[in-house]
Order: structure tokens, then C-alpha cells, then sequence
């Protein structure tokens, strides 16, 4: 056996056909130390965006006005909604679109209390 090439010989092949193995349908399993470590990642990446919901949402409550939100918005970024990630100017265009009765409040996100937030502005219970 050549191991250095990947190659087998058959030693008892008078022809010497050599064989290419195939390692396609082998797999490794994961050492316990390396299953905890990507449980600890995941776990790592969940408590990160946790504390991001929590900070977000204590910017966006301690709002005043519409102006000091859409600072709020612009500063958070990119904000993922149940049905679509919004771009801070399109939410920010929403809002005004709802402040002036073209669009219903249905169509702010409830994410980070904004839905509460702009219907807590605009005077709505």
C-alpha cells in the first residue's frame, strides 16, 4: 500500500490494478469538545442578540419625539421585521407615510417597540 499517493496496490493481483479508494461517503463525527464548542457559539450569538434587542429597545422607548426615534432608527440600522428587514430611511419613510394618514400603524414593525413607540407619539392608545 502506498498511503503517501492515496493509492492501494492489490498484492494479490497479478495484473497490479491499482485502486483509488473512496473516501466520499465517510464522515467524522465531532469530538464532545468540539460539539460544546459550537454549542458555545450558538449560545455565544444567541445572549449577543439578546443584549442588541435589549439596548435597541431602551433607545427606542427613552424616544421623546419623532425626531429623536428617527435618530434612534438611523443609529440601530438595518432592522429585521416578521416579513421583511428594513433599510432605516424606508421604516422612517413609513412612519411619516402613517403620521400623515396615507398608511395604517399595521404596517410599522413591532420590532424594538416602534409599533408602541410611534403609536405612543402619535397620541394612539
Amino acid at each position: 500500500m502506498n498511503e503517501a499517493e492515496g493509492i492501494i496496490i492489490d498484492p494479490k493481483d497479478d495484473d497490479q490494478r491499482i485502486f483509488q479508494p473512496n473516501y466520499s461517503n465517510i464522515t467524522m463525527e465531532k469530538s464532545p469538545s468540539d460539539k460544546a464548542e459550537d454549542t458555545q457559539t450558538i449560545i455565544d450569538e444567541e445572549a449577543k442578540e439578546v443584549e442588541r434587542e435589549i439596548k435597541n429597545t431602551a433607545l427606542v422607548e427613552k424616544t421623546e419625539s419623532f425626531e429623536e426615534l428617527y435618530a434612534v432608527i438611523r443609529q440601530i440600522g438595518a432592522i429585521k421585521g416578521s416579513k421583511e428587514t428594513y433599510q432605516p430611511e424606508k421604516l422612517i419613510d413609513l412612519i411619516e407615510k402613517v403620521k400623515e394618514n396615507e398608511f395604517f400603524i399595521s404596517f410599522i414593525t413591532h420590532t424594538y417597540g416602534l409599533k408602541q413607540k410611534v403609536k405612543k407619539l402619535l397620541g394612539i392608545k
